[in-house]
Formats: C-alpha cells, structure tokens, sequence
C-alpha cells in the first residue's frame, strides 16, 4: 500500500514546512499500517509503533532534507551544520 504525500506547497528548508511534512507523513504512516490497536494489546501495539516509525523513517530518508530529518530525530541537519563551519 502507498499513500501520496504532498510536499509542492511546502518550503522544507524552514522548520514550518518541515514540520508541516512530518506531520503528513506520520499520518500517511498511520493509514498504511491501518487501525491504532488497543494500548492493552501489547505486541499489536508494538507491531503497530514499529511499522509507523519504520515508514516515516523511509519516507523522511527519501526526501533527503536536512531539516525534516532532524526533526525526525535524525542527525542529518546537525552534521550540515557542523560542515558548514
């Protein structure tokens, strides 16, 4: 399954925009890996974190912008910083 997730409108080289993505891609995460099981369904629920980590993950990596992987909890952006100096 693939969901389409819009980034024309957006200028991912500042923090609005990166997070704005961010939060379309967990949400596109979320519908792929279907319904948020009951917290009490422990291994359901773990599956269910794992599988939306994972495709952000993939999907921030596939955008190769510095600023939504950080944000992402990435190291990216702070190593283009460090470059830069």
């Amino acid at each position: 399954m693939s969901v389409n997730v819009s980034v024309a409108d957006l200028n991912l080289s500042s923090p609005a925009g990166a997070k704005i993505v961010l939060r379309r891609i967990h949400n596109a995460a979320e519908t792929i890996c279907g319904d948020q099981p009951d917290i009490r369904l422990t291994a359901r629920f773990a599956l269910y974190q794992s599988c939306v980590k994972a495709t952000v993950d993939r999907t921030v990596a596939s955008l190769d912008s510095p600023l939504v992987t950080a944000q992402n909890g990435g190291q990216a952006a702070a190593m283009t910083v460090a470059d830069r100096r």
